[in-house]
């Protein structure tokens, strides 16, 4: 008799647990996720990171493409929108008039000079 009262707890247990992780997988499963893709990953933004300064907004293809963004300063080169450029190039509507350590001077068809600090952006 404790011979079929033990088989009997043993089945039941595995019916238990069978029921049990059937629930578990309709909870953890029950969203479906959709998969990454190109257009997926490149709207991604890091979440540890605070965007309320207006310099730090997404920016739209248009303005993006009209900014100049400078990212490093080597051996009197500059490195400008991933192209390096050098004094006396020109860029858009500027012409590189000056490199410096930490600065380039830009001056514009009309005559007028920004400074560009490096990761600085400039329309």
């Amino acid at each position: 008799m404790l011979k079929y009262s033990l088989i009997v707890v043993y089945i039941i247990s595995l019916i238990a647990s069978d029921y049990s992780t059937q629930n578990i997988d309709k909870v953890l499963f029950q969203h479906r996720h959709t998969p990454l893709n190109t257009n997926n990953v490149l709207d991604l933004t890091n979440p540890f990171k605070s965007y309320t300064h207006t310099k730090y907004r997404k920016k739209s293809k248009s303005q993006k493409k009209s900014l100049l963004k400078l990212s490093a300063i080597i051996n009197n080169k500059a490195k400008i929108n991933d192209k390096w450029y050098q004094k006396g190039d020109s860029l858009k509507e500027y012409k590189i008039t000056n490199i410096t350590p930490k600065t380039i001077t830009l001056q514009s068809n009309s005559g007028a000079t920004k400074v560009l600090k490096v990761n600085e952006l400039i329309e």
